[in-house]
């Protein structure tokens, strides 16, 4: 199957490549990483001339997913297997080289009749404004944590207080501010900046209104039997402008002050 394959997709430009898939077998002496081959892109103007190749009112629907599973699969290897630090990874380079007319050829083959299909680049969209405007990477870290789009509260991701201790809530957030900080560090990336600042001031007060709701001294997590104070806020450093998770003073009525300088432990507590 894989060698039927080959020709086909060397004439749209793109290949089978080994990849990881995510899963290990661990023994007492051992351990095996998981493997699948993904498909990738080889010569992107060849990709994008078949694209161009394609008719909007021709195209069919196995195309179509087919064309949907090649922007998951790229989507897959570009943050997972592209080396970001590296001028010299040629994957990269082609991706990114040819990323604006892959773009707009699947925005044109969609058309207004298959929405999905122009929408199935909406990633690529975010990934090619971070190349060219220099947040990249800060860009790249913020999706993995949504917090490169606005909250939706669902899912886990940004919401661990529905099944997480108090210290997995520390070091998750902790991760969230870091990020924030390395963000609005990069004076190229102020609507990210904001984006993400937003979202995750969204997404905390969303916790604390739920478990405010649903449970008066506090959320218990039925599996580890914590529970987890509602002494927690965002609150913000007037001298640097970065977003940190400030404990609220035992009397309720005021935040404590944050500092750039403080400790990890005084900037996050759950417990």
């Amino acid at each position: 199957m894989e060698r039927q394959a080959e020709p086909i997709l060397a004439a749209t430009g793109l290949e089978l490549v080994p990849a990881n898939a995510g899963w290990s077998i661990i023994s007492s002496d051992l351990q095996h990483k998981g493997k699948e081959l993904r498909i990738d892109l080889k010569d992107g103007k060849r990709f994008v001339e078949y694209l161009r190749s394609l008719s909007p009112d021709k195209v069919s629907d196995s195309q179509v997913a087919g064309l949907e599973k090649v922007v998951s699969a790229l989507t897959k290897q570009f943050r997972n297997e592209y080396d970001l630090t590296s001028a010299d990874d040629n994957r990269m380079l082609e991706f990114l080289g040819n990323l604006s007319d892959i773009i707009d050829e699947y925005k044109r083959i969609g058309g207004e009749d298959r929405k999905d299909l122009a929408d199935s680049v909406s990633q690529f969209e975010g990934y090619l404004k971070g190349s060219r405007g220099g947040f990249l990477r800060e860009y790249l870290s913020a999706e993995k944590l949504l917090l490169n789009k606005p909250f939706d509260d669902e899912g886990f991701v940004l919401r661990w207080h529905i099944d997480a201790s108090p210290e997995y809530l520390q070091k998750r957030w902790n991760e969230v501010i870091d990020l924030l900080q390395v963000i609005s560090s990069n004076d190229r990336a102020p609507e990210l900046y904001d984006q993400a600042k937003k979202t995750a001031t969204e997404a905390l007060d969303s916790a604390i209104r739920e478990i405010t709701e649903k449970h008066e001294n506090g959320y218990m997590n039925a599996d580890r039997k914590k529970k987890i104070p509602l002494d927690t806020q965002f609150c913000e450093s007037s001298d640097a402008g970065i977003l940190a998770i400030c404990p609220l003073s035992h009397s309720g009525s005021s935040l404590q002050p944050f500092s750039p300088k403080a400790s990890r432990s005084s900037r996050v507590t759950f417990a």
